[in-house]
Parts: structure tokens; C-alpha cells; sequence
């Protein structure tokens, strides 16, 4: 991407509330894009040039966010309440 001219890119920032988005941006230098008509920047490893790699991305994602509710779901499960008002105390 050449500095400053504008380019087409997918973006996968965020991916698992949005979907991928497709936008019009301009490179600033160090690997961040400027969309269009918006304020916010958008760093390297959250926008894409090719669809199917943009569609990789999004997949990785899905994956390690479904290992890690799972991982939540495990210790939520595990889980148990004890009345505090007892601790201490021997019976």
C-alpha cells in the first residue's frame, strides 16, 4: 500500500460483534490505516487486503474466544459459595 493514496481493505477489528467490514482506508506509516470519514486508526494485524485472509483472522478468533468461554464455563461450573459469616469459627 502506498502511502497516503487510498486503498480498499477488510477489517477484522471487531470481528466477532461486527463481522468482517469492508472499507475504504489511507496508510499513516507503521502499519496503521486511517478509514475514510472516521477518527479512529486501525493497526496491522486488524485489517486485511485479501478476503480470505481477513476470513483466517476471523477464524483464529472465533476459536481461541469460544476456548476461553469454555474455560470460563469450566471454573463458573466449579464453582461454590461458602457463608463467609462461618469462616473462622471450628464445629
Amino acid at each position: 500500500m502506498t502511502e497516503g493514496k487510498y486503498e480498499n481493505v477488510y477489517v477484522t477489528e471487531r470481528v466477532l460483534s461486527t463481522g468482517i467490514q469492508f472499507k475504504q482506508v489511507r496508510e499513516y506509516g507503521g502499519g496503521y490505516v486511517k478509514p475514510v470519514d472516521e477518527y479512529d486508526m486501525i493497526y496491522k494485524t486488524k485489517w486485511h487486503r485479501t478476503f480470505p485472509e481477513a476470513k483466517a483472522r476471523a477464524e483464529e478468533m472465533r476459536v481461541k474466544k469460544i476456548a476461553s468461554l469454555k474455560k470460563q464455563i469450566t471454573k463458573l461450573e466449579r464453582m461454590t459459595f461458602t457463608d463467609p459469616a462461618e469462616k473462622g469459627t471450628e464445629q
